[in-house]
């Protein structure tokens, strides 16, 4: 059986566990393959098969698509979705607007990441943050360790809605245990003030806001689009490179 099997088997099996169903990433299907040719390898010792026809198979990431210029919401629309989100969560919508930064690092925004002229993002949100028995609520952020960051220039109108949020809400302390086991705290803007509510929100959760928003506030199809969280990020970020309100034509 196991000499039957060529190298196209497995080139066809690592796109198939990639494409079918809800999918798997490309990482992780890279990772089970060397699994399957550690198996391979061994037959290859015991002398069941004469070369292994898994080695080097692996599947490589799509080209990533251009953000389409026509898809991106004007400055007013992202007004108006600031306007319509619930209170307290109209400056994580700035905050990707005009930082850059994923729902989930907006969420996690702290005192510790406002500098002279800059922020500095370390965290994010965890997707199990809701969970009261999550004691990673903030892990580091995307393709990072912990201790590593991100600087990002803030503009003056980003400024202000952060002094305007701190105006209503005070930072809230939380408690949580990185992944390296050491404890840490941060005094987040984002967490709930009622008490039964989770941890902190999540990703999911802002997104509901989200959409929510878009809906109330006519925007339909930016409504419907913006269950994924990447559609989030890549609609709000209308502003110029040294982080200014850009004006639409």
């Amino acid at each position: 059986m196991l000499a039957g099997l060529a190298r196209c088997d497995f080139e066809e099996f690592a796109k198939d566990v990639h494409t079918s169903g809800a999918g798997l990433a490309v990482s992780t299907v890279n990772d089970r393959m060397v699994m399957v040719v550690a198996m391979l390898e061994a037959a290859v010792v015991d002398k069941r098969i004469p070369a292994n026809p898994a080695r080097g198979v692996r599947i490589s990431r799509a080209a990533p698509c251009a953000v389409d210029e026509d898809e991106i919401p004007t400055l007013g629309e992202v007004d108006l979705i600031a306007e319509h989100i619930a209170p307290q969560y109209r400056l994580a919508v700035y905050l990707q607007s005009g930082t850059g930064q994923r729902p989930s690092e907006a969420l996690a925004f702290s005192t510790e990441c406002r500098r002279s002229g800059f922020l500095r993002i370390r965290w994010q949100v965890s997707a199990k943050a809701r969970r009261h028995d999550c004691h990673t609520v903030f892990v580091p952020l995307k393709h990072r360790t912990e201790g590593e960051c991100r600087d990002v220039p803030v503009a003056p109108f980003v400024e202000q809605e952060i002094d305007d949020h701190l105006s209503r809400w005070e930072p809230v302390p939380v408690t949580f245990t990185g992944m390296r086991g050491r404890r840490r705290r941060l005094e987040v803007f984002f967490a709930p003030r009622q008490r039964g509510k989770s941890v902190m929100p999540t990703a999911s959760t802002y997104g509901y806001h989200f959409k929510k928003a878009c809906v109330s506030a006519g925007l339909v199809d930016w409504g419907r689009q913006a269950q994924t969280h990447a559609r989030q990020s890549a609609a709000l970020l209308r502003f110029d490179r040294v982080g200014e309100r850009r004006t639409d034509p």
